[in-house]
C-alpha cells in the first residue's frame, strides 16, 4: 500500500463503467470458507489497497455512522472524501469476518455510489 502518497483517482475511477454495466459479472466461487472475486472486483480491491486509499481505523466502531449510509444510501452521494474511504474499507475489512458482504454492497450498488460520488469530488478539485 502506498503510504503518504497522492492517490489516483483515474485509475480507481476506470472501474466506474464496470459498476454501471447493469450486465456486469461479479462472479465468484467458494472454495471452503473462502470467496473467490472476479478478476474485475479483485483488481478493484487491489488497486484501492495499492494505491492507498483504504484507511487504518476502527472500522468496527464505525459501524453506526456506516449503517447510516447503508440504510439511505443517497447520503453517500453528499458524503466527503474520509467518509468513502471509510466506507469502502469497511466493506472490504467486513468481508473478511463475513463471507459475502462485499458481493451484497456491491449488489445494493453502493459501491457504485460511492464511485459517481468520488468522481463528483475528484472533478471539483480539478475545476479549482
Amino acid at each position: 500500500m502506498r503510504e503518504n502518497k497522492e492517490i489516483d483517482y483515474d485509475r480507481i475511477l476506470k472501474f466506474l463503467p464496470y459498476f454501471e454495466d447493469e450486465y456486469f459479472r461479479f462472479l465468484y466461487g467458494e472454495r471452503g470458507f473462502t470467496c473467490i472475486f472476479s478478476d474485475d472486483i479483485a483488481g478493484f480491491v487491489n488497486v484501492l489497497r495499492e494505491d492507498g486509499f483504504f484507511i487504518s481505523f476502527k472500522w468496527q466502531e464505525w459501524q453506526e455512522e456506516a449503517g447510516r449510509y447503508i440504510d439511505n444510501p443517497e447520503l453517500i452521494l453528499e458524503a466527503p472524501l474520509e467518509d468513502l474511504r471509510k466506507l469502502l474499507t469497511t466493506f472490504v475489512e467486513r468481508d473478511k469476518v463475513k463471507l459475502g458482504y462485499l458481493i451484497s454492497v456491491i449488489r445494493d450498488e453502493l459501491v457504485l455510489l460511492i464511485l459517481k460520488r468520488l468522481k463528483v469530488l475528484v472533478s471539483h478539485v480539478d475545476r479549482c
